[in-house]
């Protein structure tokens, strides 16, 4: 199991990720790379696919998506995408923390926020 800066520096890839966040260990299943945001296609993105929490429902999350924004600062990352969010109250937290609810029409709540990207690429419409 990666730490996230070890999955960071890969290329590419998916693997479960484990990370200390204060007193709250989190175990993070990570992708990177393409994804379409609403008919958008980006060649960066880190992408939350699940999330498991030693103290759920402490109220946490908001220290380990700031770590996540600052590990991804520097990186040309063009934004982080949260698949499938199936808790209305998690929902809730990312729009706080600046997420749109996006890709609507795949019958999920999945979540993003562009973070830059700095990358010189363009980006295309699929």
């Amino acid at each position: 199991m990666y730490s996230l800066t070890g999955f960071l520096d890969l290329e590419r890839g998916t693997s479960y990720v484990k990370h200390r966040c204060g007193s709250v260990t989190y175990t993070l299943y990570l992708r990177k790379g393409p994804r379409a945001v609403e008919g958008v296609r980006y060649e960066r993105v880190l992408d939350v696919a699940n999330i498991t929490s030693s103290k759920p429902g402490s109220g946490l999350f908001g220290d380990l998506e700031c770590q996540l924004r600052i590990a991804l600062s520097g990186l040309c990352y063009d934004g982080i995408y949260f698949e499938s969010v199936l808790r209305e109250r998690f929902g809730r937290a990312l729009k706080r923390l600046g997420y749109v609810r996006v890709n609507r029409y795949y019958g999920t709540s999945n979540y993003y926020l562009q973070t830059g990207g700095d990358d010189g690429q363009e980006h295309t419409r699929k």
